[in-house]
């Protein structure tokens, strides 16, 4: 029998929590269900784990060298899925019982949805607690469905949603279900990048299709110091990659100031990242690159600071930095 549903799962490793984000994909109410487990050539115990479940039903799939995002897993997911319905699943999140049927029941009656979210519990990987939910923290989401009268089923107004995207991601993968054809019309995943494919993702769906909020937690994510959200510039790097693509292919004055804002404010990083190496000449280039998306006084601060003698900077760095830690 052809499963209606495939759920992708991108891996590495996660040999810690994956069991049980396989074994709440199983528990949902759906009879016709598939798992696709790709692994970024994990190092530790991964696919032992995948294999202790039926393979009939969750199949693993290992790519022959390290991606380093979850990007090339997906992609390799979507095009080995044989449902009509796709989940894209951290491994390390948790489906609540019953959310997957409840956003393909909207798909199903809702021929020109792209994809139906929800909001997920965020806990702590360390402590267990519950903390908040994914989208309580995001204002701008807040806002775009504050004047809807639906309050359990919200269909969002494209444009709209696009320029709220615009200003910061609120979706999800974990969150999402998504009609498999739709990949047919806006593409796969960027594979250029190794971050920041979620957000370019979704703005790609929203500038050809609607999409639905259904009013729920419908994951559990977990929040722990390992996420790929927490390292290093060379994601900064992706994110203004994308963003400037976004730029290129928007026709919407309202979002290409939001997404100039957000360029500007990554060079702004970038310029911050490499003047606290005390790589001044470095740092001054993304200040400037900063300034050619938005005028800022932090940028225009950061070029100053940059033109310092290196020796200099330096020695007021050390200074200040020690003074910091005093008063700590």
């Amino acid at each position: 029998m052809t499963p209606e549903i495939s759920v992708v799962i991108p891996a590495y490793n996660a040999g810690k929590y994956i069991a049980e984000c396989i074994a709440s994909v199983l528990e949902q109410q759906c009879l016709n269900i598939e798992v696709i487990v790709v692994d970024d050539c994990s190092t530790d115990n991964t696919r032992d784990v995948v294999a202790q479940f039926d393979a009939s039903v969750v199949k693993y799939l290992c790519l022959e060298k390290n991606f380093g995002g979850p990007s090339k897993p997906r992609n390799v997911g979507i095009k080995q899925a044989k449902g009509e319905y796709l989940v894209m699943l951290d491994a390390d999140d948790i489906l609540v019982n019953d959310s997957i049927s409840k956003r393909v029941e909207i798909l199903k009656n809702n021929n020109s949805v792209a994809f139906v979210f929800c909001d997920g519990l965020r806990f702590s990987e360390l402590s267990g607690d519950y903390m908040n939910s994914f989208l309580s923290q995001h204002s701008h989401f807040q806002t775009l469905i504050k004047e809807s009268e639906q309050e359990h089923m919200v269909v969002l107004d494209p444009q709209l949603t696009y320029r709220t995207l615009a200003k910061g991601d609120f979706i999800l993968p974990s969150g999402m279900v998504v009609r498999k054809s739709t990949y047919d019309h806006v593409g796969i995943y960027d594979e250029s990048v190794t971050n920041g494919q979620d957000l370019d993702m979704s703005l790609r769906i929203i500038s050809q299709f609607s999409i639905v909020y259904l009013n729920m937690l419908g994951f559990k994510q977990r929040v722990h110091e390992d996420s790929i959200s927490t390292k290093g510039h060379k994601l900064i790097e992706n994110k203004i990659l994308l963003l400037k693509k976004n730029l290129s292919r928007s026709n919407d004055k309202l979002a290409d100031i939001e997404f100039k804002r957000k360029v500007s404010e990554n060079f702004v990083s970038l310029g911050y990242h490499y003047r606290s190496l005390c790589d001044l000449s470095q740092a001054k280039h993304y200040y400037y690159q900063s300034l050619k998306f938005k005028l800022s006084s932090v940028a225009l601060r950061g070029i100053l600071l940059s033109m310092l003698n290196e020796k200099l900077y330096k020695k007021l760095y050390t200074l200040f930095k020690s003074i910091n830690v005093a008063k700590s």
